[in-house]
């Protein structure tokens, strides 16, 4: 990876989060600022909150004196389900383009038609919580509505029974429900993370 932007400027503030690294709950973050800047932040952040659980802040304290095998052992398994996510779409929903992404922790994926908030509709009445495009974007756009979210950081057993159901749903929002039965039908996956 080549250096921080912050190597090149020391104006540079640089801030990065465990909740990445490691896990979505994980919620503790750090910032690399200019001296003059840190008493200001420090003084903006307890007007805010009152601070990261002590037990959290332990937790990323363990996580990163284990030398970075977690890390990379958490990255090889997000890996393995943003693909096995891909595959599933890919094998389910044919008509949905999913591009495999460069970095994050979701998949941005193409409906083929404004669709993204009925189905998310429909998605809740199968037991799947998913979030509609239009929420991620700063200004209503009926393009917005093309577009849905879906996070992969849960098992490959979860990301199928999810793709399963958000299929469920496109066929009902489409006017083609089959009936197709979830061994996991009373749970509720709930994928807005």
């Amino acid at each position: 990876m080549p250096p921080v932007f912050a190597k090149y400027d020391s104006r540079a503030v640089l801030m990065g989060s465990s909740s990445k690294a490691y896990w979505g709950g994980l919620r503790v973050g750090w910032i690399r600022a200019p001296h003059d800047l840190v008493m200001p932040l420090v003084q903006a952040r307890m007007m805010d909150d009152l601070g990261t659980s002590a037990f959290d802040q332990l937790v990323v304290a363990e996580l990163l004196a284990d030398g970075g095998q977690t890390a990379a052992a958490g990255r090889a398994r997000l890996r393995s389900a943003r693909d096995h996510l891909l595959a599933e779409l890919a094998g389910q929903l044919p008509d949905v383009e999913a591009p495999c992404p460069t970095g994050g922790l979701n998949l941005w994926v193409t409906l083929p038609e404004r669709m993204s908030s009925n189905l998310t509709t429909a998605a809740a009445r199968h037991g799947l919580l998913l979030t509609p495009g239009p929420r991620f974007f700063s200004h209503a756009s009926a393009a917005a509505e093309r577009h849905l979210r879906i996070p992969y950081t849960q098992s490959h057993e979860t990301l199928t029974e999810a793709v399963h159901r958000l299929k469920l749903a496109y066929q009902e929002v489409l006017g083609k429900p089959r009936p197709v039965h979830s061994t996991r039908r009373n749970e509720t996956l709930d994928m807005i993370a």
